[in-house]
């Protein structure tokens, strides 16, 4: 959580180089890869068990049957990982199994800044929030549709390789990092508002305001399906054969990016484009058409 913080304050800064930004450029998706791997290693670590694996969240499960997406009820049950809030802010606090259970959100910041030191909050815990299906911005998580279009990208990233001016029509990065480079709304601009942004603005609250989003435990299960989303990218890729499969099926992924991730600079991003060498594997994964 606080490496995530971190890496909102330094970005842009000379602490941390545009070549190793976590978000808004071609390292998102490695750095936020290796992120779900170290927590999951901490969960076996702490449970004593080596074959635990981190679940994910496939958005598409609020669609089915007709649910309403505004609430999602297959996963923000009372008993699991607690209940979607409210839209009223003074009543936003999740209740149920997390919060019962004592867990205590204990960084975050304020006044929806996450680029300014000066608002971030520690040592103040207080209850998860979350504003399921509030913000008017998004209806719900990516539709089935809108996940099967990443297959409609036929490179990982494209100069600037940056959120600003990349096109999304042809990056497969700034598309699954929800941007849109024609986008005018001041908050799509800045934060994204399409796809893995999308699940963010729709959990709301501490996954939407707050550099902190890994407060809410949410926050992996999403990060897992972004993951499970570029893995099945790149094995659509690597079963096109020819110049697809470069970098293991990663085609167009810059060279200066492919270094030192911030925080770890032991590790490098072209060591996690192999997931299947990671040693994990999805159950299913999204195919085109």
């Amino acid at each position: 959580m606080e490496a995530h913080a971190n890496a909102f304050l330094s970005m842009g800064t000379p602490v941390e180089s545009m070549h190793s930004m976590s978000h808004m450029g071609p390292q998102f998706l490695p750095w936020h890869r290796y992120v779900l791997l170290r927590i999951e290693a901490d969960i076996a670590e702490e449970l004593g068990d080596p074959e635990f694996s981190l679940p994910y969240w496939d958005w598409q499960d609020c669609y089915k049957d007709g649910a309403d997406p505004g609430l999602c009820a297959p996963i923000f049950e009372r008993e699991f990982l607690g209940t979607p809030g409210t839209c009223d802010d003074d009543k936003r606090g999740v209740e149920g199994y997390l919060t019962d259970a004592g867990f205590r959100v204990n960084l975050t910041t304020k006044g929806n800044n996450m680029f300014v030191p000066s608002a971030i909050v520690c040592d103040k815990p207080r209850a998860l929030h979350r504003q399921v299906g509030c913000e008017d911005l998004v209806p719900g998580p990516a539709t089935a549709e809108e996940e099967r279009a990443i297959f409609t990208r036929s490179v990982y990233d494209a100069a600037p390789y940056d959120h600003c001016r990349t096109e999304e029509d042809v990056s497969f990065r700034q598309y699954l990092e929800g941007y849109d480079n024609d986008d005018t709304n001041m908050t799509c601009v800045a934060a994204g508002c399409a796809m893995h942004s999308r699940g963010h603005i729709y959990i709301g609250a501490d996954m939407y305001e707050s550099s902190g989003s890994p407060n809410d435990p949410m926050f992996f299960l999403h990060h897992a399906n972004v993951d499970r989303l570029w893995a099945a990218w790149q094995e659509a890729n690597l079963a096109k054969g020819g110049d697809a499969t470069t970098d293991h099926g990663n085609p167009g992924y810059p060279d200066p990016y492919r270094g030192s991730l911030f925080v770890w600079p032991d590790v490098k991003a072209a060591e996690l484009f192999d997931y299947k060498a990671l040693g994990y594997e999805y159950d299913a994964l999204p195919t085109p058409g």
